[in-house]
């Protein structure tokens, strides 16, 4: 008896050691880059089915499966489209022009970066660790982060072209802390996501998506760097380039510049000027439809989308 006793408590020893490893000293805790994307509006989406009871009435029935669907297109889509930009542009890597010959292993490595991808119930979250190795370069991932939360705030106005109600505008906030993402669940432990979700919530308001002051000094750190080395000068390039993917807003906030020149310039032609005539329709109908409505809150959301396109959507072959 005793000797099944004593084996039973090793076994549950050992399981509680595997539950606490994250707290037992030997986590790589390092700085991460988070953007918090959520979709202004899901919640009244998902509302439009949430009755009870459930209804009797074919007709009822019908209305509720119609909700439902709507609510889950508008997620997939967006997940879906995160995906497959993410997929495209790891292909693609700006390198210095006078980059000098035998030098493709370490401008290989630059390619490489490894981005975290948390999707949640009307929200995403798009991450990468700071901290680099064999196979992430980090400001490499920075750039494909930044370059990803441009495209999901720019497709998902596109998809609602057609009708305003098939699409809706993200709102963020990205910024930089501690944290360590650990296994089995693939889950990212860090203030990062609450220091992105509170820029979100709190200060960004319109359809836009706010820097963080950490994350800023990171880019110009990094942009006005004086060391001369080819890695040196190659996060130099990217924290630049990652800067001018940002404007500063009539209220001093630093904001995502997704209808810019500079994402602009990363899409073929053709398909950047679809985007933007559809992008720009979306932002006309959803206003207008806001007026229709008479909500103040949602009037004011898109008088600010329409301030900020009108400017921009020539640069994407669009007459306003």
């Amino acid at each position: 008896m005793n000797s099944k006793r004593r084996a039973k408590n090793k076994r549950r020893k050992h399981a509680g050691a595997r539950g606490t490893e994250a707290t037992s000293g030997d986590t790589d805790i390092s700085f991460w880059l988070v953007a918090f994307l959520d979709m202004l509006g899901y919640r009244a989406t998902l509302q439009k089915f949430d009755v009870h009871p459930l209804p009797t009435e074919p007709d009822e029935q019908d209305a509720l499966r119609k909700a439902f669907v709507v609510a889950v297109k508008l997620r997939r889509r967006l997940l879906g489209q995160i995906r497959e930009f993410q997929s495209s542009i790891q292909r693609e890597t700006p390198f210095p022009a006078d980059l000098p010959p035998g030098t493709r292993p370490l401008a290989e490595h630059w390619r490489k970066a490894k981005l975290l991808n948390m999707p949640g119930a009307d929200h995403v979250v798009l991450a990468c660790s700071l901290a680099g190795d064999v196979d992430h370069f980090p400001l490499r991932a920075v750039y494909n982060t930044v370059a990803t939360a441009c495209a999901a705030m720019l497709i998902q106005l596109s998809l609602g072209a057609d009708d305003s109600d098939q699409s809706l505008p993200l709102r963020g906030g990205i910024d930089i802390a501690s944290g360590a993402l650990l296994q089995p669940e693939n889950f990212l432990y860090s203030p990062a996501l609450t220091r992105a979700y509170d820029l979100e919530s709190k200060t960004a308001i319109y359809p836009r998506t706010l820097a963080g002051e950490r994350f800023l000094g990171y880019l110009q750190s990094h942009a006005t760097n004086v060391e001369r080395d080819l890695t040196a000068r190659y996060n130099g390039l990217l924290a630049q380039r990652v800067q001018t993917m940002f404007f500063q807003d009539r209220d001093g906030h630093t904001a995502l510049d997704f209808l810019g020149e500079s994402f602009r310039e990363q899409l073929p032609s053709g398909f950047a000027r679809t985007l933007g005539t559809h992008a720009w329709a979306f932002v006309r109908r959803g206003q207008a439809a806001a007026v229709s409505r008479g909500d103040k809150k949602v009037i004011a959301k898109y008088d600010w989308l329409v301030d900020y396109a009108r400017p921009r959507v020539a640069l994407w072959g669009v007459i306003s």
